[in-house]
C-alpha cells in the first residue's frame, strides 16, 4: 500500500479503544509495558481517553487503509499554560500515542499524521508543542523541526496494589 492509498481522519470518542490499544502497543514496544499487562492497561485507559476526547482536551487522528481499517494513529493532548512571552493565551499541545501498525511502517504514515496535527495546531494558534519520542521516532520529529530541550522529570514509584 502506498501512502496515498490511505485516508487521514480525526478520531471520535468511539475510537477511544483504538487509541488505548495503540498506546499499549507503543509502550510494549518501548519495553515499558509487559505483554501480560496490556489488556488491563487498555481497559483502564479507554474510558479516560473517551472522556478526554469528549471534553476536548484530546484530539486523535487516524490513517485508514482502502478497506477502512485503522493502520496508524496519533493524538494531541491540550494542556493549559500560564502566560509565556511567546504565547499569552494559547494552550500547549503534547503529541501522544503515535503508532503505526508494523506491516505499514516506513511508508510516510507517521509523517502524514504529524503534518495533519501540526496544521491543526497552527489553525488553533498553538505555538508550543512538546513530545517524548521513542528512539525510533526521534529522526522523524527532528526532520520536522522539533528540537531537544532541557526538560527534567521527577517520578515516584507507587507501591504495587
Amino acid at each position: 500500500m502506498m501512502m496515498n492509498d490511505c485516508r487521514i481522519r480525526q478520531g471520535l470518542a468511539g475510537d477511544a479503544s483504538v487509541v488505548a490499544k495503540h498506546r499499549a502497543l507503543m509502550f510494549n514496544e518501548m519495553g515499558r509495558l509487559p505483554e501480560a499487562e496490556m489488556g488491563s492497561f487498555e481497559r483502564e485507559a479507554a474510558p479516560m481517553i473517551e472522556a478526554a476526547i469528549e471534553g476536548g482536551i484530546y484530539r486523535a487522528w487516524f490513517a485508514e487503509d482502502a478497506s477502512g481499517d485503522i493502520i496508524a494513529g496519533g493524538g494531541i493532548q491540550l494542556r493549559p499554560l500560564l502566560p509565556r512571552p511567546e504565547s499569552r493565551q494559547a494552550p500547549e499541545a503534547i503529541i501522544l500515542n503515535m503508532y503505526v501498525e508494523p506491516a505499514h511502517r516506513r511508508r510516510g504514515l507517521a509523517r502524514r499524521l504529524l503534518e495533519e496535527m501540526l496544521d491543526w495546531c497552527r489553525s488553533q494558534s498553538i505555538v508550543r508543542i512538546v513530545l517524548h519520542p521513542s528512539d525510533q521516532g526521534r529522526p522523524l520529529y527532528e526532520s520536522m523541526g522539533f528540537q531537544p530541550t532541557g526538560e527534567l522529570r521527577w517520578q515516584e514509584t507507587l507501591p504495587a496494589e
